[in-house]
């Protein structure tokens, strides 16, 4: 039906018909009518816990906004978790930025989303080793609400350090993948 009514509008349009035409209002308005509803974009606040050779079971707190487009989001945020050691050291964690693409695998309000990006950030393990560079990492989680006024998430982000901005640390030095599991809710 709607491919019939996308030749018709285009057909119309071809022939010098106006859009101020009934046919074509009508047309127009379907069309839109049925498209599933997305929330432009939403700021949000989100609880982590994380675990790596660094720290271990980490709490965490992110900051960030969600920009959707169609079936995918651009996300970017800013995480900062640490932990006491028992030498009451400090160990954190840090990204700021992290830039990510989301890519929704269900075209409706709640689904599950996979996705890709890379954050500028810092480890730091009793005030000892330290990374600061970039770290590519891999998301994956589940949104309710994306086309509600408040929304929820569920993510796991895998992370690698890879990149150091000091170049005291070779490659073979780097540390080894870490990963958080946030929850957060967006408005």
């Amino acid at each position: 039906m709607r491919l019939i009514l996308l030749l018709s509008a285009l057909a119309a349009s071809a022939t010098g018909y106006a859009l101020e035409s009934p046919m074509a209002k009508t047309i127009h308005a379907s069309l839109h009518t049925n498209a599933a509803p997305v929330n432009k974009g939403s700021m949000y606040v989100g609880l982590s816990a994380g675990e790596s050779a660094y720290v271990h079971g980490f709490p965490g707190c992110t900051v960030g906004y969600r920009k959707a487009l169609d079936n995918a989001a651009i996300d970017v945020s800013a995480t900062y978790s640490q932990q006491n050691s028992s030498h009451d050291q400090l160990s954190y964690f840090i990204t700021a930025p992290k830039v990510t693409y989301l890519y929704y695998l269900q075209d409706n309000d709640q689904s599950p989303y996979a996705g890709v990006g890379l954050a500028g950030g810092a480890l730091n393990k009793d005030g000892k080793d330290k990374f600061v560079g970039i770290m590519p990492h891999i998301t994956l989680g589940y949104e309710l609400g994306r086309s509600q006024t408040w929304c929820s998430f569920l993510a796991f982000t895998a992370y690698q350090p890879l990149l150091p901005v000091n170049p005291v640390h070779s490659i073979k030095h780097l540390p080894g993948p870490f990963g958080d599991m946030m929850v957060g809710i967006g408005f």
